[in-house]
């Protein structure tokens, strides 16, 4: 079976000419497996850890530089253990309804769960959805039970107790606000799922409710922070870390800037001097036009052969050979019914339904071949295309996103995961990711599109520089 793995422990700095903070603080550790679940630890934990030990330490009260500076770094660890539970929890409900955990990638502001399979019923949504917050809440219901007790603990251990329980009681309280990116607004999908008999969309409300809550926090933080140990910095993390994860974070699309519509106020309506002052406007260049974003088509997934082929699976590949995708798909139907492990015969009849446009097909069957243990770049690149496809553009870019952790210099894959950051209207997002297609070694059919993303770079260039 052909094979593209990475190594399950790499770790690797940007290539010099993209070695910017922002670029190095994305970088990240993938562990090999946590309780059989793929983590991820993301740079970006080392400058938070950081920070918040310095916050914790200088409102933790305890007397004594070294001892406050430990209380401090014991607490901002501790918040981030927290946080990883309550990813945890979500991933662990998960597998209690046989979702497969694609992975957990942690993060110095949050992290995320990624499941293979999608919601089934409004139940498993809202379970799963809230599993996190329950997690923190136990948590503080249990050291609040402990401490009931009253344990001759020492001044040192109180606090550092009580500060466990207010990063817990915060963090799961927090995520019940119904407002994205927290879980409440999952939840709430999930009632109103199982009131109309269809999942809802992310509405534009629960981005507002979002960034109400997170604006709310932050100011709370900033305030608390003189008058309770620790609640004013674990509000301000809160804060931050739903404004840093909010869907809308970002500057609209650069395309959207562009292509902007003209004023619908007539030149004529306005008095004499300013309608005239308008009409130059209007006709003025200019200067820093930002280049729209380009247009390139996603590039296929390679269709994967295996050690020992069976006849009828040698007949498929010949089918894709020649381009009678229709014919390869009932080919590898028959393949899958003698051989229903048989991952590469899965992989290969979605890349066969991606060549049919048949995406919600393709991505059952990427997504079988993963359960089927086929981790590789080119099943999760397909799955990614077929997300696209099916209009999930969020899964596509995960799907990618797994491609990369597996081969961080696959062309293809930044190039299709800027066009899904480029549909998003996340244009930062895309750029950076054409930028790292850049400095990628490409086959021979890649070639052009390589040289239109040179293109639009050297044009973005030449437009700053003015």
């Amino acid at each position: 079976m052909g094979t593209f793995r990475g190594s399950s422990s790499k770790f690797s700095l940007p290539h010099p000419t993209e070695a910017n903070i922002v670029t190095l603080l994305r970088q990240n550790w993938s562990v090999k497996a946590l309780w059989g679940i793929p983590l991820s630890i993301e740079l970006s934990c080392l400058p938070v850890l950081a920070v918040w030990s310095l916050i914790f330490s200088q409102l933790s009260g305890v007397s004594g530089l070294r001892l406050g500076w430990g209380m401090g770094f014991l607490a901002a660890l501790l918040l981030l253990v927290s946080v990883l539970l309550h990813e945890l929890g979500r991933a662990f409900a998960g597998r209690a309804y046989a979702m497969t955990v694609q992975s957990i990638a942690f993060r110095g502001f949050g992290g995320t769960t990624s499941f293979q399979d999608n919601y089934q019923r409004p139940l498993q949504l809202l379970e799963v959805s809230l599993a996190g917050s329950l997690v923190n809440l136990s948590i503080f219901v249990l050291l609040s039970g402990l401490a009931s007790l009253r344990f001759n603990l020492g001044e040192s251990l109180l606090t550092l107790v009580e500060a466990i329980k207010v990063i817990n009681v915060t963090l799961g309280l927090f995520h019940f606000i119904p407002g994205l990116p927290l879980d409440g607004a999952r939840a709430l999908r999930a009632l109103l799922w199982g009131k109309s008999g269809k999942l809802p969309p992310a509405h534009s409300w629960l981005a507002q409710v979002g960034y109400a809550a997170s604006a709310i926090a932050i100011a709370a933080g900033l305030y608390y922070m003189s008058q309770h140990k620790f609640l004013g910095g674990v509000l301000l993390y809160l804060g931050l870390w739903a404004c840093i994860n909010h869907p809308q974070t970002v500057l609209p699309s650069l395309s959207s800037i562009t292509n902007a519509p003209k004023s619908r106020i007539k030149p004529s309506l306005l008095p004499k001097d300013t309608a005239s002052l308008a009409a130059k406007r209007s006709q003025r260049p200019q200067p820093n036009a930002i280049p729209s974003l380009p247009k390139l088509a996603n590039l296929d997934a390679n269709f994967l052969h295996c050690a020992a082929p069976s006849e009828r699976f040698t007949q498929g590949m010949h089918y894709v050979e020649n381009a009678k995708f229709q014919a390869a798909v009932t080919i590898f139907d028959q393949v899958i019914q003698a051989d229903p492990g048989c991952a590469e015969a899965y992989h290969n009849r979605g890349n066969a339904f991606l060549k049919v446009q048949d995406s919600p097909s393709a991505l059952e069957d990427f997504k079988t071949a993963l359960r089927l243990g086929i981790h590789q770049r080119e099943t999760y690149l397909g799955q990614g295309i077929a997300y696209a496809g099916s209009g999930d553009l969020q899964g596509a870019i995960m799907a990618y996103s797994e491609a990369l952790r597996l081969d961080p210099d696959c062309f293809r894959a930044y190039l299709n995961r800027a066009n899904a950051y480029g549909a998003m209207g996340q244009s930062q997002k895309a750029i950076a990711d054409y930028r790292h297609a850049e400095n990628c070694p490409v086959h021979p059919s890649e070639q052009e599109h390589l040289e239109q993303v040179r293109q639009f770079l050297t044009l973005l260039k030449t437009t700053i520089q003015r």
